[in-house]
């Protein structure tokens, strides 16, 4: 008896040693994983970080592997929330210094990374990790691929330009942000401002292009802060991006 009494004992203590397996306080699902497009195209993977724990939650998402075709004509970025940041950012978190902050309980924050190849055909490689900051073991990690492929056999090869608008930057900004496109046949091009009700509120570009990449940039000093969108029409080219005006 007094055997099984010291077993018993030793059994309790052995496990009171290992380590305790505790539940994921939150997940981090891309809806893809893997994208093609064309050149000039803006590739966009959403991975929501939703808190499925019963306590707010602080996040920080980092960039772990960022393998590009180009690195000189192929774009990764990340948007956090509701903002936006430069490609050669590696890592955001849930704290006002990126604009955001603790995750309630059954909420979500909006993640997603955005892949442009400009020039460049191939394919990138990309992960991220994101952790729960509070436990730094209680993490999640993702692959993504991103593959640029050609438009088509009857393409014109000598024209190295393709269609694209990237997403400002900086966004939120306060007050001129700049916007990156390139166009890929002479042509007119247009770049109109709206509210967010639809109203015109600026023209930034109104004229005939060459083919080839530009920057424009948008002083928005006469404005009032909110949410705001920024269309590019050339040929049957025609794509919207929304930018945040904070003052």
């Amino acid at each position: 008896m007094k055997r099984v009494f010291v077993t018993v004992i030793l059994f309790v203590f052995y496990f009171s040693l290992m380590p305790k397996l505790e539940a994921q306080s939150f997940t981090f699902i891309p809806d893809h994983t893997s994208l093609s497009d064309t050149l000039g195209s803006e590739m966009v993977f959403n991975i929501p970080i939703e808190n499925i724990s019963g306590n707010s939650l602080n996040v920080y998402v980092v960039r772990t592997q960022n393998i590009l075709p180009d690195s000189m004509n192929w774009y990764c970025s990340m948007c956090f929330g509701i903002n936006c940041f430069p490609y050669f950012i590696d890592s955001v978190a849930s704290t006002p210094d990126f604009g955001s902050g603790p995750i309630p309980p059954d909420s979500s924050l909006d993640f997603s990374v955005h892949v442009t190849p400009i020039m460049t055909l191939g394919t990138a490689n990309i992960q991220f990790k994101a952790a729960n900051m509070d436990n730094p073991s209680d993490f999640v990690v993702v692959d993504l691929t991103a593959s640029a492929v050609a438009t088509g056999i009857n393409d014109d090869e000598s024209n190295p330009y393709n269609y694209f608008m990237t997403c400002n930057y900086p966004n939120p900004f306060n007050p001129t942000t700049s916007i990156y496109y390139g166009i890929e046949h002479a042509g007119f091009v247009k770049i109109k401002v709206y509210d967010a009700v639809g109203r015109e509120v600026a023209v930034l570009v109104d004229d005939y292009k060459s083919a080839g990449n530009y920057t424009v940039t948008f002083n928005a000093a006469d404005l009032s802060s909110g949410v705001y969108f920024y269309t590019i029409r050339s040929g049957n080219f025609v794509k919207t991006h929304k930018m945040i005006l904070e003052k």
